[in-house]
């Protein structure tokens, strides 16, 4: 299924976006997990990895691998926004929830109690002031002696921010201790690179000064001798996502595409105030008594560094890991490039025996030989998919939506809900006018299996009470259950059937939650009872009623519910895509009653010339996702002789499709495309599909496999597979007009709307 049942409501709707040509155009808008500039901690045994709110630990001697030697599990609502290692204890920063520490030391690391999904208990949460938004977010942490200091950001409800730098006294093993609070002034932030915006990033200490990278108003600078930490200066020239001081008297500014900076820090550490922002790429500022020098080429997109001796080593977007010789700082040369498989470098760690770790976002974790900085060599790399995305399934409750969302990676699959909620617009232009920019993990829930499709399910079992299960099918772990009623706490109700259904790849339940299809790969799609006579949600394992097995070659891979007529007269019709066997269309026999059985006749076939992996159905049409075939269109006006009637062979491997009226005349579908992103289509007529012009398409930072698109037509969210949960506005010409679309009840829910793709069946 293709998250069928989903309503955006008016709040997902309100993205504005500036298209001054006029174009259709796609931009990013949010992600989960969004990776943090800096998520990469090195022990002398393990590489620390940070995805969302899961922590992998990597065995430094058999990097290679595919598994992690444990998953931290940290049950926080915001993800894991940097990694910190001070043996044994490994210190994370996690947005609101503060500063964290785990013992990871080898004693204690396969030790059980330590990997576990419940919070960890030695944790420093951000002081609430009165008028705050929420506490303040930690994001970053630095180690000198007895004392943690973590940078932070606060935003109030007036827009105004503030930022700085928390103590944590860390002697006792067992506890963290707030001792005090240091803040850059108001003043400050107001007259720095953006005028009252702050986002601190990075934080290094160097002797008796630290030093925040902030990525909208530069470098902050404090004394640390005293307890209470001196805010000195904002300095730097350009907006600031990571810095390096390794003890050489400069420090090393990462600047994305400003390259990177050089300061000199030990003429006079107490840096005096910039009065203009220079940007000099040769040499000094003249207006100012410290030295800047910037390196920076055409294609630079510095995200994070490292410098070690006389070479910089930087994570670039772009290029992937770039080396620098810096022994002349005031004219660093490039050595090499060593170039990520697909070049979204954004983490960097060298270690002490002339290996360097490279985090890329969609590449993974690539170990590095750099003994030879002019020519870096591959040692390993793995890819782990620890907070990925694959399906999903979205649910509205009043002005917050949660995603239940899959990982069907290699291990840790199951089921991740999230919320999204509203917020208004007080960014100012740096950033999107998004209405959903708070993305909160809810809970985790491993299943046996590999995760693979969910539908969720509310049942009204009284005015004032109402459970809500998610059925998963769950690969070789069968049909999963899991009653997602409170969404903190997800629990497995043990109503699992996989004793016969043991390949399953997707599922799909009628309007009442009493039958469940699900497509079991080589075994065909089956029939099931979840509900008796008697029952008014599910409290029995599901019987097993019918099975109808796929064509000779074939592998039931998605299955569709839906009607066509109208009442009394509804007939009642599966539509399961059968991989390289095509498409199957079935008639049900759909009793009135739960008590009665129900039995299902294949009444028809087509085979393409591709591996269908999904349908969906629209008026007359079914659509396919043909993975490498591209899209499929098929006349299914008389379900017993289908016909094809148009076909758009896309550029990678087309796993959804998802259907919207724009207007009376206007209809798009929207492809999840594998590793080429998501594309619209016009197929308005739909024997003649058509591709925008420019194209409007979005390559994203992983695998698309799943996609959905709000009413309006300005919104996507896309299962991106290791690039997360992905959003994306959309500037379409016709969004924002009327909708031709289907207000239906959710099952014995009376006040839950649903946007139904197979309005027109």
């Amino acid at each position: 299924m293709n998250c069928k049942f989903i309503l955006f409501l008016s709040f997902l709707c309100l993205c504005l976006f500036s298209n001054a040509f006029g174009a259709v155009q796609m931009r990013f808008e949010n992600r989960w997990p969004f990776a943090p500039a800096k998520s990469i901690a090195v022990s002398d045994d393990y590489v620390f990895q940070a995805f969302g709110n899961v922590i992998l630990v990597i065995d430094k001697t058999d990097f290679s691998n595919a598994a992690p030697v444990k998953r931290i599990y940290l049950n926080v609502s915001e993800g894991i926004t940097n990694l910190r290692y001070h043996e044994p204890f490994l210190f994370v920063t996690t947005g609101h929830h503060g500063l964290s520490k785990i013992n990871v030391s080898p004693q204690s690391i396969t030790n059980p109690a330590i990997v576990t999904k419940e919070p960890i208990p030695a944790w420093i949460q951000s002081e609430i002031d009165a008028g705050a938004t929420e506490s303040g977010t930690a994001r970053d942490v630095a180690i000198n002696g007895n004392n943690a200091y973590v940078a932070f950001t606060k935003l109030y409800e007036n827009g105004i921010y503030e930022t700085g730098i928390q103590v944590v006294d860390i002697t006792d093993t067992s506890s963290l201790v707030l001792k005090n609070l240091g803040l850059v002034t108001n003043d400050a932030i107001a007259n720095g690179l953006a005028s009252g915006l702050t986002e601190s990033r990075r934080i290094m200490v160097s002797g008796n000064y630290a030093y925040i990278a902030d990525t909208a108003q530069g470098i902050h600078l404090f004394n640390i001798a005293a307890d209470t930490p001196e805010f000195l200066d904002i300095t730097g020239f350009l907006p600031t996502f990571d810095i390096s001081v390794p003890g050489d008297g400069f420090a090393y500014a990462a600047c994305t595409a400003g390259g990177i900076q050089i300061l000199d820090i030990a003429t006079d550490p107490n840096i005096p105030s910039i009065t203009t922002i220079y940007a000099n790429p040769t040499g000094d500022d003249p207006d100012d008594e410290l030295t800047y020098f910037q390196y920076n080429d055409a294609t630079t997109f510095a995200r994070s560094l490292q410098t070690a001796g006389n070479r910089t080593y930087i994570a670039d977007g772009n290029s992937g890991l770039e080396i620098l010789d810096v022994s002349n700082r005031s004219n660093p040369q490039k050595l090499s490039t060593y170039s990520t498989n697909l070049n979204n470098a954004y983490s960097v760690h060298v270690d002490t025996d002339n290996t360097l770790y490279l985090a890329d976002f969609q590449s993974g974790l690539t170990k590095v030989n750099i003994s030879s900085p002019e020519s870096p060599s591959l040692i390993s790399s793995i890819q782990h998919h620890a907070a990925s995305a694959n399906r999903f399934f979205v649910n509205i409750e009043g002005d917050i939506f949660y995603s239940y969302t899959l990982d069907s990676g290699t291990d840790g699959e199951g089921l991740r809900i999230l919320k999204f909620e509203k917020v208004s617009n007080i960014y100012g232009n740096l950033v999107s006018n998004s209405e959903f920019q708070n993305v909160r993990f809810q809970s985790f829930l491993e299943t046996p299996g590999q995760a693979q499709d969910i539908e969720v399910i509310h049942y009204k079992i009284s005015e004032s009470t109402t459970f809500s299960f998610a059925f998963i099918a769950d690969g070789t772990g069968g049909l999963q259950i899991i009653d997602v009623t409170n969404k903190s706490t997800p629990s497995n109700t043990t109503l699992t059937d996989n004793t016969e259904i043991n390949d399953s790849r997707a599922v799909e339940l009628d309007s009442s939650g009493s039958f469940a299809f699900v497509a079991d790969g080589s075994n065909g799609l089956r029939i099931l009872q979840i509900l008796a006579a008697s029952d008014t949600y599910p409290v029995r394992t599901p019987t097993l009623l019918d099975t109808i097995a796929p064509p000779s070659g074939g592998t039931a891979k998605d299955v569709l519910f839906t009607s066509k007529g109208s009442a009394p007269n509804l007939e009642y019709y599966l539509y399961v895509a059968a991989g390289t066997a095509g498409l199957q269309i079935i008639r049900l026999d759909l009793p009135n009653t739960a008590s009665e059985t129900i039995t299902g006749t294949l009444i028809s076939s087509i085979d393409t010339d591709g591996d269908t992996k999904s349908v969906t159905v629209f008026d007359k049409y079914a659509f396919l996702a043909d993975g490498d075939k591209g899209l499929k269109i098929i006349n299914i006006s008389d379900p017993s002789t289908p016909t094809q009637v148009g076909t758009y062979d896309t550029p990678g491997d087309a796993s959804r499709v998802w259907i919207r009226q724009a207007s009376a005349n206007t209809v798009y579908a929207y492809i999840a495309d594998g590793d080429k992103g998501i594309r619209a289509i016009d197929v308005s007529d739909p024997t003649i599909p058509i591709d925008f012009n420019p194209a409007l398409t979005y390559d994203t930072a992983g695998f698309a496999g799943d996609i959905a698109v709000n009413q309006t037509g300005d919104m996507t969210i896309i299962g991106d597979g290791s690039g997360g949960l992905t959003m994306i506005s959309i500037s379409d010409p016709e969004a924002g007009r009327d909708v031709d679309y289907t207000d239906t009840e959710s099952p014995d829910i009376s006040d839950s709307g649903c946007f139904i793709q197979s309005s027109k069946p």
